[in-house]
């Protein structure tokens, strides 16, 4: 069998130009990728592997050469093994036979179904109908209570205190705190943001940080220096948000998703139980079947 290394040095660039997109034409997706006397590998046979996956699974098996070509190779054996099994007339047994058609009817329920995903999703304004309607059904889920957005500047050392108020000097006569947060602050998850916390409500923060942060009543409001076992902080406020719910606008995104997702399980429900409708169980058959534990 080709090693990886050798499909990688060979074929890893072309390998790459080829399944750069999923929308192959005929003539890329035909590219042969490896070949062997028995069988070769095209791109579209990675493409086929590929639509049956998960999106990020999907993303993943695309993100390097190294991992592509692992696939192809993968396959390669597969589909020499393949050939084998029936030279050797494995097709010839009952149980193969039957194996190979759950598998055909596995594939094609699964297209069946992908193809009508896309349909149940497709129409923009059920989806925003159920998105609404999620959200007026579940207002808990939407209301937060009351939220701060701040950003600080965090000092350390003896001289902490000294400096905040010094920095405090320059804040109060118009320097721009963005500027002053990336260059003094000592929080390495908020200095190269200019000290942006993002908003956040009570129970969040140690105490004194959370008491001077909403002590803050308008947009632009200063606190004095406020020590905690952090170090010494300067707070700015950014935004006040009262308690309540949070406006449709802001989880629409979330919610479209949720409501595709919905509509799609939906629809799928709707064709198992149409198909289940007419279905008539042997329940002696089905109970000759099982095989009670550690018999």
């Amino acid at each position: 069998m080709a090693s990886y290394g050798r499909f990688h040095c060979r074929y890893a660039r072309r390998c790459v130009l080829a399944l750069a997109a999923w929308g192959l034409a005929g003539s890329a997706a035909a590219q042969a990728l490896l070949t062997h006397p028995q069988a070769v590998v095209e791109a579209a046979d990675l493409q086929a592997e590929w639509a049956r996956l998960p999106t990020a699974q999907a993303q993943a098996a695309q993100a390097s050469a190294r991992a592509i070509g692992a696939q192809a190779e993968a396959l390669l054996v597969r589909r020499v093994l393949a050939r084998r099994a029936e030279t050797e007339g494995l097709m010839d047994d009952p149980l193969v036979q039957r194996q190979v058609q759950l598998a055909r009817e596995r594939a094609l329920s699964d297209a069946w179904l992908a193809r009508l995903d896309g349909r149940s999703a497709a129409n923009a304004q059920a989806l925003e109908d159920y998105a609404r309607a999620i959200y007026t059904a579940q207002p808990q889920r939407f209301t937060v209570p009351e939220q701060v957005r701040v950003r600080h500047i965090l000092l350390q050392g003896d001289d902490a205190e000294v400096r905040a108020r010094q920095l405090l000097d320059q804040l109060r006569a118009g320097a721009d705190f963005v500027a002053l947060a990336r260059e003094h602050s000592r929080d390495p998850g908020s200095a190269a943001n200019g000290g942006d916390l993002g908003f956040f409500g009570r129970g969040r923060m140690v105490p004194e940080f959370e008491q001077a942060a909403f002590a803050l009543q308008q947009p632009g409001d200063l606190s004095e220096p406020v020590r905690t076992s952090f170090g010494v902080h300067i707070l700015r406020l950014e935004q006040r948000r009262q308690a309540g719910r949070v406006p449709f606008e802001e989880v629409r995104a979330q919610l479209m998703e949720e409501a595709a997702q919905a509509l799609r399980q939906q629809a799928r429900a709707e064709v198992r139980d149409a198909i289940l409708r007419d279905a008539k169980p042997d329940v002696a058959a089905v109970e000759g079947l099982v095989q009670p534990a550690g018999r």
